[in-house]
């Protein structure tokens, strides 16, 4: 590509001189252009080591919303444990609370038949 900048400059009426000047600034700035794109381009080790991380965070992300999974599962298992808990001992109140209801007025019957027997 250099000779034919070259050529094209001397063919034009540039002198040799100059002409290899302003071929060697090109040549020397597109090897400046071109450094400054390769910083920019990723190589097979870059794209590897970038995969590499991304499943680690992945992976660690997965491993997250498992034991998030997990204690949501027990969370529900708890809670369904506990609410057969209050429904058994509420239900044991109830009864509790009716036989004593029961019981009082039984009693209450009692009296009223001693009452009725006093003279």
């Amino acid at each position: 590509m250099e000779i034919d900048v070259f050529l094209a400059l001397t063919g034009a009426g540039i002198p040799e001189g100059a002409a290899r000047s302003a071929t060697e600034a090109i040549r020397k700035e597109m090897v400046v252009g071109i450094r400054e794109v390769q910083k920019e381009l990723a190589t097979k080790d870059d794209l590897n080591l970038l995969r590499q991380e991304v499943e680690e965070k992945l992976e660690h992300m997965e491993a997250r919303m498992e034991a998030k999974m997990a204690s949501k599962i027990d969370l529900d298992k708890a809670k369904g444990e506990i609410l057969q808990v209050m429904e058994e001992k509420f239900s044991a109140h109830l009864r509790w609370t009716f036989g004593s209801i029961c019981g009082g007025f039984a009693i209450l019957g009692g009296v009223v038949n001693l009452y009725r027997l006093l003279p």
